[in-house]
């Protein structure tokens, strides 16, 4: 893989025609979203002109664990990205369809935000407070102490935990720190 630096792609200096010389030898992009892309609500300069340059030759891979690619997709798009859902691969989605295919009909305790709540319904997990066989920990806007008190009980009664991402921040708007998943974990 060639590893390169994200200013040969983005950066505003660059001739918008010219295309650095590994894209010669390249088939399609496999690109991260926050703080690659996109910063909260904030397109990063050059990102709508590298997808569309790539139409149809990119995967756009990311830690989120709030949204699912369907509801993603129409607001990356409303930012000015053409993004299609199936070009988006979200950890807290594909937490989820790992339970549901390795688990069907699993009693899931999940920490998360109500659309992957929903995803979850969706593939026929049971959504439990208690008597859980899994434990699903993903970005929880809302996570508490009782939260955390719930999720103790049910790991000490032999619950699986399953983590939708380790990272402890993501990128946000005008380089500030915003907090993820892997630091409810810690």
């Amino acid at each position: 893989m060639t590893r390169i630096a994200r200013a040969s792609l983005l950066s505003p200096s660059a001739s918008p025609t010219a295309e650095p010389p590994w894209t010669q030898r390249s088939h399609g992009l496999i690109l991260d979203l926050d703080g690659t892309l996109i910063r909260g609500h904030e397109v990063i300069p050059g990102a709508g002109e590298l997808l569309t340059r790539w139409a149809g030759r990119y995967v756009i891979v990311s830690n989120n664990s709030t949204d699912t690619a369907a509801g993603l997709a129409p607001r990356l798009r409303a930012l000015g990205l053409p993004v299609q859902a199936d070009s988006l691969v979200l950890a807290g989605e594909q937490a989820v369809r790992h339970i549901a295919r390795g688990h069907p009909r699993a009693r899931l305790m999940l920490c998360g935000s109500e659309t992957l709540r929903a995803c979850a319904a969706g593939l026929d997990l049971a959504l439990v407070t208690r008597d859980a066989d899994i434990v699903l920990l993903a970005r929880d806007r809302d996570f508490s102490y009782a939260t955390l008190q719930a999720l103790a009980r049910e790991l000490a009664a032999g619950a699986l935990l399953m983590v939708s991402n380790g990272d402890l921040t993501h990128p946000g708007p005008q380089g500030s720190v915003v907090p993820e998943t892997g630091a409810l974990l810690r």
